[in-house]
């Protein structure tokens, strides 16, 4: 069983008679519940009390979908309470405070966390990796649903330099089609359809790492700088944009991912001169720094394989098709077999929907992905691509930069 605490970040907020502030903070516990069908997180939260007398409680709101709570939750006069999550589910969680009038006056939605940051290419909102591929040479994005609707490709992009960035920009559980382009960031947001730029990077060295950095359920804008190591990052809920430096070494790789299970993505890289994973959690831990892999034929391939909501550390070994992963749980690390073939590129994510990520590869040679589901299904294959220009989406443009 691990406990870790992670402060989530804080938002001001009125109710009718008074300012509230509440400090979001989440202790996850990983266990088994033996009442459900799938594994459960307990996802805990705690805030800090209110210092004014009449407040009288708290509620908690929760639902799957930002801004659309399905359940709440009267906790009564504390600052702590642990629900039971499936990580294979999508949560967006807030709190509010009340106080004693009759009747009573409660305050607004605290910010916002949404758990787990579970990086998918999801396209159709099942919650399930997508099969899809953005064709270079046409600038075009073939999408295969994996809720069974018709596959179908959207023209966005065709400049060569054009590098495929999906990610889910406003925040609806949809993945949105976004391309960057020499420092200019061009979204297409499945909420409105109209697509718009922003101009952010622009140097050679330059590499797109979108993820959600400030745990708002908004894909933030950020790019890695390898010529200086430096990590610049556009917060998508509006607070100052800033940079942190975090590698810079010849060798290091961005691997942007949810390491600490606190609803942000972390800044972390693989230096594969030396096989060391560099991490630098988000809920204001030590950074640390974790050997594994080093083979020059080693890829990093982070995802939550143990469906725990922390992203695990895991190298895809080209040269003979291994995948060696740490599970963030604690559980032994072990090996799979699973590609080897020269043309395979690591395509790893939740395909079939459990809340774990699943083995993958998409052999480029034919246009086949080849995939193992982590929930004991039989593996299986799917035609999709082919064309010497197609790059098979994944949540880190980093692996295929």
């Amino acid at each position: 069983m691990s406990k870790d605490s992670f402060l989530l970040g804080r938002r001001f907020f009125s109710p009718t008679r008074k300012t509230i502030q509440i400090f979001f903070f989440i202790i996850l516990l990983t266990i088994p519940l033996l009442f459900q069908s799938a594994w459960a997180v307990q996802k805990t939260l705690i805030w800090d009390r209110n210092n004014e007398s009449d407040i009288a409680g708290y509620k908690i709101y929760y639902g799957v979908a930002s801004r659309a709570y399905t359940t709440s939750i009267d906790v009564g006069n504390v600052t702590t309470y642990t629900l039971d999550l499936d990580p294979a589910q999508i949560y967006f969680i807030a709190v509010t405070a009340y106080d004693t009038s009759t009747p009573k006056n409660e305050s607004g939605y605290s910010n916002e966390v949404r758990w787990p940051c579970l990086d998918t290419v999801d396209f159709d909102v099942d919650k399930k990796t997508d099969i899809a591929i953005y064709r270079v040479g046409a600038g075009e994005w073939f999408i295969n649903p994996s809720s069974g609707g018709s596959p179908y490709g959207v023209g966005f992009g065709g400049d060569p330099s054009d590098i495929p960035i999906p990610g889910d920009y406003d925040g609806d559980g949809k993945t949105d089609i976004a391309i960057y382009r020499n420092g200019s960031w061009f979204i297409m947001p499945s909420s409105t359809g109209i697509p718009y730029g922003v101009g952010f990077g622009g140097d050679p060295s330059d590499i797109p790492i979108p993820g959600d950095y400030d745990g708002d359920g908004k894909t933030d804008i950020a790019i890695y700088r390898s010529s200086n190591g430096g990590w610049y990052i556009v917060p998508s809920s509006g607070a100052t944009p800033y940079g942190i430096g975090w590698g810079g070494d010849p060798s290091d790789i961005p691997i942007p991912g949810d390491y600490d299970g606190d609803g942000k993505t972390d800044i972390a890289i693989y230096r594969s001169s030396n096989g060391g994973w560099y991490i630098v959690p988000s809920s204001g831990a030590t950074p640390y720094g974790i050997g594994w892999g080093g083979d020059p034929s080693d890829i990093p391939v982070p995802g939550d394989y143990d469906g725990d909501g922390k992203t695990d550390i895991a190298i895809y070994r080209s040269s003979n098709g291994g995948w060696y992963i740490v599970p963030s749980s604690g559980a032994t690390p072990y090996g799979v077999g699973w590609g080897g073939d020269p043309s395979d590129i690591p395509v790893p994510g939740d395909y079939d929907g459990d809340g774990k990520t699943d083995i993958a590869i998409y052999r480029s040679s034919n246009g086949d992905w080849y995939i193992v589901p982590s929930s004991g299904a039989t593996p299986y294959g799917v035609g999709w691509g082919g064309d010497p220009s197609d790059i098979p989406l994944a949540t880190n443009p980093a692996l295929y930069n």
